[in-house]
């Protein structure tokens, strides 16, 4: 059985590293963006980041090219995301960041990643679920 796990972690070590081309795209991002409008081929990874060092991310991974594009928000919107990203849920067109110790969720288009504006006013949220076009719900710790 030890044989089997070393194998296996062996193989792991040898196939995961690999050196990546850098064909920059649009807004510096090494991933396009037409990526995004294929739901099968790209998964949004949270990052939550250290707590009070505002450097929470949210990465891009491309499944069929094999390929990671780290903190597309700040890279498109020029600023960081926030403190603590705990969760991201896509309803209607629209991508909803909930940033907990930064007190917001911050709106995007999942398509562009592009920021469209953020709902303050919360103490620190943690999950967002939408149910309609006017109502959703959003969890708070307090």
């Amino acid at each position: 059985m030890r044989k089997f796990w070393i194998f296996n972690f062996c193989l792991i070590l040898f196939f995961s590293c690999k050196k990546e081309d850098q064909n920059i795209d649009n807004k510096g991002l090494t991933i396009p963006f037409d990526t995004l409008s294929n739901s099968s081929s790209a998964v949004f990874i949270v990052n939550e980041g250290n707590f009070q060092w505002g450097n929470g991310s949210v990465s891009l991974y491309d499944v069929k090219a094999a390929a990671v594009e780290e903190d597309i928000f700040k890279k498109v919107n020029n600023r960081p995301l926030g403190d603590v990203v705990q969760s991201m849920d896509i309803y209607k067109g629209k991508g909803y960041l909930v940033v907990n110790n930064s007190q917001k969720i911050e709106v995007v288009d999942p398509l562009t990643f592009q920021s469209i504006g953020s709902i303050n006013g919360l103490t620190s949220p943690r999950y967002f679920k939408g149910i309609t076009s006017v109502k959703a719900y959003a969890t708070d710790i307090w």
